[in-house]
């Protein structure tokens, strides 16, 4: 079952930022919708017994996730095929987060994007993605969770970099429930 989270914070520390909303069919976020500003329709995410697509817009699949014994997943022109433990590993020290909150406890979690190092670690209420070096630091992104709406915040300086899509998966990864290890 996807963890539940508090009310939703705010994103002051991320100046400029773009709103994502997921929203979900049931409560999960396996089968969703992804709005943008102005409610701009960005992609859909549909899921069978045994993946899940996420499709753009236009209809046109761009990332496939295989639940199978070690997930793994692809996405056209940014992820090649690889287990989602690969993509989306463990710290290094694989030390346990525990927050403050109702997300239980979190293990950050590391991503190399454009041969740089980011990391996803919960922050309050919600999971937050850092740079690890000094020309990405501070907040890029921001997933929360409330009631049967989930959230992505994104800086505008990682839209423009085009983190929207690795954003987006991660977020579905999280949120998904299966076990992505």
């Amino acid at each position: 079952m996807p963890p539940t989270f508090g009310a939703l914070p705010t994103m002051e520390n991320i100046p400029a930022s773009m709103t994502f909303n997921f929203v979900m069919t049931n409560s999960n976020i396996l089968a969703c919708h992804v709005y943008g500003p102005n409610s701009t329709h960005y992609f859909s995410v549909n899921t069978n017994a045994t993946s899940t697509t996420v499709s753009r817009r236009n209809g046109e699949m761009f990332a496939i996730i295989y639940w199978q014994r070690h997930a793994t997943i692809q996405a056209s022109g940014i992820i090649e095929q690889q287990r989602t433990a690969h993509w989306i590993r463990l710290s290094h020290d694989k030390r346990l987060v525990y927050p403050s909150d109702s997300l239980g406890k979190y293990r950050r979690r590391t991503m190399v994007v454009g041969g740089r190092t980011y990391t996803w670690t919960p922050c309050g209420n919600a999971i937050c993605l850092h740079g690890e070096d000094t020309s990405s630091a501070g907040e890029l992104a921001r997933i929360t969770r409330a009631n049967n709406q989930v959230t992505l915040q994104l800086a505008m300086s990682a839209f423009n970099s085009g983190f929207l899509e690795v954003s987006v998966l991660s977020t579905i990864l999280f949120l998904s429930g299966r076990d992505i290890d």
